[in-house]
């Protein structure tokens, strides 16, 4: 397969009269982009505001992330199936891209122990899921991104999975707007992903864990979970192709899982090496929260004899969250090992608990090369911000001074299996 990627490479972002891209400059028309989000009768209202990096702004409630992207010519959408898009196969043609620009769906924290999930958010708290764009807590790399915050605040009445419908369909919404404003437009530059394998390179496949909402939700078409062409629902591993992935075929959050960093690190990164380095064979999307070992160990198989059947030498690995999900992804590892093909962890330390606790949950003998991304600690503290974004008029301990956040457990500050932040070992 093989995709263009269009970059239109954004410089700056405004409101304006209209919605447009022109010459490095987005364009946007609130009122048009508000209007088909407050038309939907689950929604009881919403803004649009927009955070710029280096500013004295701190955004909260964060839902999801999405760099707007639009397919050129054909049937297929970036971001397929979800909330009833087409499934039509994506990751071949041409996709455009809003580089420098990312959309970030703000809600209220849903009542997640109704799904029996912990949950990072506490109401009237400077606690939870939140970006800085200036200072030490400007680690992250949506702070160095335009960011078009979409407030969205749902029905009240809605049980968890219908509120999150509805923040999708914001997000998509004005992600798709944004994204159309390219398409009469010549690119800032053109990315051709040509994937066809090169003689003589080794073959390395990327192997991702999925949390599926399923065996919690006990809904196999809950939105609460990051989909792969609109299916959330525990299923055996979905084998993609990298342009697939790239085109957001695996999009949705789980939590604090979002789904920028599908589309916009190690994929993409991998993509850029292809021919060159490695063939980058494709990707392996393992769903977790399976119940019993002998599931856990079913599905690594799986994976292994995916990655054998097309030839990989070599795979890279990374999990989401920790507990029954990172036994699902060590059993990954040992199975993909253990089938002659070299893995490298890539993975967030345990919250050492002031050294009471070891640096990975589980350990296993074929675990024989792993990459620390950090345990979730950052600098501080993050000193008060003139202005806070997020949903339904955030309490205003978000205003003042935030404590740094001690490990994973401690708050969702970074989420971070890919290695994206600017942390250092030194740092942590």
């Amino acid at each position: 397969m093989r995709l263009e990627l269009a970059n239109y490479q954004t410089k700056a972002v405004g409101f304006g009269s209209h919605t447009s891209w022109n010459d490095g400059v987005l364009t946007i028309d609130k009122d048009d982009l508000l209007r088909p989000i407050l038309a939907n009768p689950l929604v009881e209202n919403a803004d649009i505001s927009i955070a710029m990096p280096g500013e004295s702004t701190r955004i909260v409630d964060v839902s999801d992330i999405v760099e707007p992207r639009v397919k050129v010519g054909g049937d297929a959408v970036a971001y397929p199936g979800i909330l009833g898009r087409t499934v039509a196969t994506v990751g071949e043609g041409r996709t455009n891209r809003l580089g420098g620009v990312c959309v970030v769906t703000c809600a209220p924290g849903t009542d997640s122990r109704r799904y029996g999930l912990l949950s990072s958010h506490r109401p009237d708290t400077a606690y939870g899921d939140f970006i800085e764009m200036s200072g030490d807590g400007a680690i992250s790399p949506y702070a160095e991104l335009s960011n078009v915050c979409v407030q969205v605040q749902p029905m009240a009445d809605l049980d968890p999975d219908g509120a999150n419908r509805a923040v999708q369909e914001a997000m998509l919404s004005v992600s798709d707007r944004l994204a159309a404003t390219t398409l009469d437009r010549e690119p800032t530059d053109v990315e051709d992903l040509d994937m066809t394998p090169k003689e003589g390179l080794p073959g390395i496949v990327y192997i991702h864990s999925l949390v599926s909402p399923e065996a919690i939700s006990l809904n196999p078409d809950s939105t609460m979970g990051t989909a792969v062409y609109g299916v959330t629902r525990l299923t055996q591993p979905w084998f993609l192709h990298p342009t697939e992935v790239l085109d957001g075929a695996a999009c949705g959050n789980f939590g604090r899982w979002l789904t920028w960093p599908l589309t916009n690190t190690i994929v993409l990164h991998m993509a850029r090496r292809h021919g060159k380095d490695f063939n980058f064979l494709g990707c392996i999307m393992v769903r977790t929260m399976w119940e019993e070992q002998r599931q856990k160990e079913l599905m690594a198989n799986r994976a292994a004899v995916m990655a054998s059947v097309i030839g990989a030498d070599g795979a890279i690995v990374t999990p989401t969250l920790r507990g029954q999900r990172f036994l699902d992804t060590i059993a990954v590892v040992q199975a993909v090992e253990q089938a002659g093909i070299k893995t490298v962890l890539i993975t967030e330390e345990e919250d050492d608990e002031d050294g009471a606790a070891p640096p990975l949950l589980v350990d296993a003998s074929e675990v024989v090369a792993v990459v620390s991304t950090g345990d979730g600690s950052a600098p501080g503290p993050f000193p008060p911000v003139e202005r806070v974004i997020g949903a339904g008029g955030p309490a205003a301990s978000w205003f003042g001074e935030q404590q740094p956040p001690h490990g994973r457990y401690g708050t969702s500050h970074l989420n971070d299996v890919w290695g994206f932040s600017k942390l250092s070992c030194v740092d942590y």
